[in-house]
């Protein structure tokens, strides 16, 4: 004799799903800011870029730029101001390229006393690729 199957209790109610947690905050950026290094003025006016990219200098005379420790890739911005006098040159350093201008070490400055001009500079391990704003 087979009985007669009895029937299935109905099913309880879904829970809730419990909430999501919150995101953690994210972290801060490094600050792409260097500080801005101050070059000595002389003959030769040396710039240390592992010191910063970041550079500025007064120039007393007609003056010779040299770059240490630049590795391919490197790049630097360096403010050139004119002192009181004004019409003061800067020679670049061998194995520049200046931007309409070619293969070249020399540069024209703005001449008026107290102007200044921003040179910008991208180095390949073999040449200094420079642009030139001027009259500021």
């Amino acid at each position: 004799n087979i009985g007669v199957a009895g029937e299935f209790g109905v099913q309880g109610a879904q829970g809730n799903q419990g909430s999501q947690g919150n995101q953690g905050a994210q972290g801060s950026q490094g600050s792409p800011r260097e500080a801005k290094q101050t070059l000595t003025d002389g003959a030769t006016v040396t710039w240390v870029i592992g010191s910063s990219r970041n550079a500025q200098v007064t120039l007393a005379g007609n003056r010779t730029l040299a770059i240490s420790g630049a590795s391919n890739g490197d790049y630097g911005t360096l403010l050139v101001i004119q002192d009181g006098t004004g019409s003061r040159t800067i020679t670049l350093p061998a194995g520049s390229r200046v931007i309409g201008a070619g293969a070249t070490t020399a540069i024209t400055l703005s001449t008026a006393p107290s102007s200044r001009d921003i040179l910008t500079f991208w180095y390949d391990g073999t040449n200094y690729y420079w642009n030139l704003g001027k009259g500021y």
